[in-house]
């Protein structure tokens, strides 16, 4: 099957580099062949056809380049990986405790009741991490599923409501909004959201690589009766848990993916006299969708006789 059909072709291309030429140009083949200058076989007349089945993959896989000389292409697929096996996202949590300061005591006395006074008006940058951590940047994310949980917990001497806006600028619906939440009239905030399909852009006026920006506008409405000190606390947090991409750019570093095995790639026939007339080469193209490219570093790769039948062949580990 496939190994009689790479005998033949391999033992095509030692006829084409066994010549002693420094190139070989497919109208100049003769149909005969002196041993000393080939593969030692009984001499004959030998055709293209004779050597190359009339395959269509085959005839695809040989070419002549710009120098003249013949190539033989070999196609296999050796390794296949998800994508989150390059690039896997863990649970964010963006955590933050915003002490109550003197200004905002003083500023509570001084505020009639029934009015609202204005605690938290400021941006907090948190880093979004993957699971690689060295060398990793992320552009940009559009989530395929996940849950992004808020919460707002004041631990407060005295129960106060509160009003609040929180803005996420960089993380944006499937209409291109941003994220915002509005609460009023309330002691505690919670709240959850789906993030399918939502885009999350760390490219958006970030100067800091893979920050997202969350920003909190939080006043309290002050009643009669209410007090606040610089003892207080309001917890901010955002969690976003059990997130997976449908796409994702950025540079996310180097990571090793084991195997569990040795791949061979069959490279040819050794000829009766234990000599090669060509040194096999493999060049590896890497197909990706991943939406970030990808450089794979190979290791071990060697060339080595191992097969009863004394077949070459590329040892991957």
């Amino acid at each position: 099957m496939k190994k009689d059909t790479f005998y033949y072709l391999f033992t095509f291309l030692f006829l084409m580099t066994g010549i002693f030429w420094q190139s070989c140009e497919l109208e100049d083949l003769k149909d005969k062949w002196k041993p000393a200058y080939s593969i030692p076989l009984a001499y004959a007349s030998l055709k293209m056809e004779d050597l190359i089945p009339n395959d269509e993959k085959i005839n695809q896989a040989l070419y002549t380049d710009e120098n003249g000389l013949l190539h033989l292409t070999y196609e296999d697929r050796i390794l296949e990986l998800k994508a989150k096996d390059f690039i896997e996202l863990i649970n964010q949590n963006f955590q933050d405790d915003y002490e109550i300061t003197k200004d905002n005591v003083d500023v509570f006395e001084t505020t009639p009741v029934n009015s609202e006074v204005q605690i938290i008006n400021k941006p907090y940058n948190y880093a979004f991490n993957s699971e690689q951590q060295i060398e990793q940047r992320i552009d940009e994310i559009v989530f395929k599923s996940g849950t992004m949980k808020i919460s707002v917990i004041p631990n407060l001497i005295s129960p106060i409501n509160l009003a609040m806006d929180i803005t996420i600028a960089a993380l944006k619906n499937e209409n291109n909004e941003p994220y915002v939440l509005i609460v009023d009239g309330v002691q505690e905030v919670y709240q959850e959201v789906d993030l399918s399909g939502y885009r999350l852009d760390f490219t958006n006026d970030n100067s800091n690589q893979n920050a997202m920006e969350i920003f909190y506008d939080l006043r309290f409405k002050k009643e009669s009766g209410d007090v606040i000190s610089e003892s207080d606390k309001i917890n901010l947090n955002v969690n976003m848990e059990e997130i997976e991409f449908s796409f994702v750019r950025g540079f996310f570093g180097k990571k090793e993916i084991a195997r569990n095995e040795i791949v061979n790639l069959d490279m040819g026939k050794l000829v009766s006299n234990g000599e090669l007339f060509i040194n096999p080469t493999a060049n590896f193209k890497i197909n990706s969708n991943l939406g970030v490219p990808i450089q794979v570093l190979i290791p071990k790769l060697d060339a080595i006789i191992e097969n009863e039948d004394n077949t070459e062949v590329l040892r991957i580990k």
